[in-house]
C-alpha cells in the first residue's frame, strides 16, 4: 500500500479475506475476517463495496514529516489465537451498506442519484465482446427484462447527449412517450468485471425489429404508418429543441404484430433553438424524398 500511495488493500488466503484502510500515517482500519463460506455478506459483495469505497478516494498521500522506520512493530507482538465468533461472519452492513443484493461475476454497480447504489445483474450480453468503448447488455428484474446501455469515459460526449435527450423526454412528460422508450435510470458504472468504467443508462426492452432490416418488407400502409410514427417523435424532440443529425432506420425498431414504432440512439444529439425552426431533416435521413415513399419495389 505504502509502495503505491494507496489508501486501501486487503489480504487473502481464498479462505478467510481482511480489508484495510489507512485512516492516516499511522493509523489502519482493519475488518472482521471475511470467511469463504459467509452469506449475510459474502466475500464478492465486500469486495464490490471495497471497490466503490476505493474509487471515490483511493490514494493516501504521507505527511511531510512522516518517517517510514516508525512503523516498524515492536518484538515477540502476534495477533491472538483466542477463538472469536467474529472471525466466521461479517457483520451486517459494516462495510457495503446498500448491496444487499445477490452480487455474482455478471454484477454492474450502478450509482445514481447522488448515493443510491442499483445492482444490475446480467442476464445476455447483446453487442460483440469486441467492443470494448460500448456495450449492450439485457437484465432481467422482477420478470421484467431491460437493456443496459455501457460506455466507457472515452465516449463522454454520446453518452451525456443520449442521457441528457431521455431526461429531457421524462421530463417533458413522466408518464412517458409511445414513440420512445422510457428511461429507468441513468448514473456511473462504480464496480463491473463486464464493463468497469464509465458511464449507463437503463431502459425497458423493447420487441420488434430493426427498421432497416425489414423495410423492403412492409406494405405502402405499413411504410406509411411507420413514417406518421417517426415523424411524430421527431416532432416531439423539436418540441424539446433536440436534432438528431444521424437519424436512420438503423435507430428505429418496428414491431408489425402491434405497429409499435420505436425511436432509439440519441449519442449524436444535438442542442437545436426552437426559434431556428430547424426543417425536419431526419425524415430525410430515414426515408429519403417523400415522393419515393410508396414507390414499393418487389423483387422478380
Amino acid at each position: 500500500m505504502r509502495k503505491f500511495g494507496l489508501r486501501y488493500g486487503f489480504l487473502s488466503t481464498y479462505r478467510g479475506t481482511v480489508f484495510v484502510k489507512r485512516t492516516a500515517d499511522f493509523a489502519f482500519c482493519v475488518s472482521p475476517p471475511i470467511r469463504d463460506r459467509d452469506t449475510n455478506l459474502s466475500v464478492r459483495q465486500c469486495f464490490a463495496g471495497f471497490c466503490i469505497l476505493a474509487e471515490q478516494g483511493h490514494d493516501y498521500i504521507e505527511g511531510s514529516d512522516f518517517r517510514a522506520e516508525r512503523l516498524r512493530g515492536q518484538d515477540d507482538l502476534q495477533a491472538s489465537l483466542r477463538p472469536s465468533g467474529l472471525r466466521d461472519h461479517a457483520i451486517e452492513g459494516s462495510l457495503v451498506t446498500g448491496l444487499n443484493g445477490n452480487v455474482t461475476p455478471n454484477t454492474i454497480i450502478l450509482g445514481h442519484q447522488g448515493r443510491a447504489i442499483s445492482i444490475l445483474n446480467v442476464s445476455r450480453r447483446i453487442s460483440p465482446p469486441s467492443h470494448t468503448d460500448k456495450a449492450l447488455f439485457e437484465i432481467e428484474h422482477q420478470g421484467t427484462r431491460h437493456i443496459v446501455k455501457c460506455w466507457s469515459p472515452r465516449q463522454d460526449r454520446a453518452s451525456n447527449a443520449e442521457c441528457a435527450v431521455y431526461e429531457r423526454l421524462s421530463d417533458s412528460r413522466p408518464s412517458g412517450y409511445d414513440v420512445f422508450a422510457n428511461m429507468i435510470l441513468a448514473g456511473n458504472i462504480m464496480c463491473s468485471s463486464l464493463f468497469p468504467n464509465g458511464r449507463a443508462l437503463v431502459l425497458p426492452y423493447k420487441d420488434g425489429q430493426i427498421l432497416a432490416h425489414v423495410w423492403d418488407e412492409l406494405s405502402n400502409r405499413e411504410r406509411t404508418h411507420v413514417r406518421e410514427e417517426c415523424e411524430k417523435a421527431i416532432r416531439i424532440l423539436r418540441s424539446l429543441s433536440i436534432y438528431v443529425p444521424d437519424a436512420g432506420k438503423h435507430n428505429v425498431l418496428y414491431q408489425r404484430e402491434t405497429g409499435a414504432v420505436t425511436m432509439l440512439d440519441f449519442e449524436t444529439a444535438m442542442e437545436c433553438l426552437q426559434s431556428e425552426h430547424v426543417p425536419y431533416v431526419e425524415l430525410l435521413s430515414l426515408f429519403g424524398n417523400p415522393t419515393m415513399m410508396h414507390g414499393h419495389t418487389t423483387s422478380g
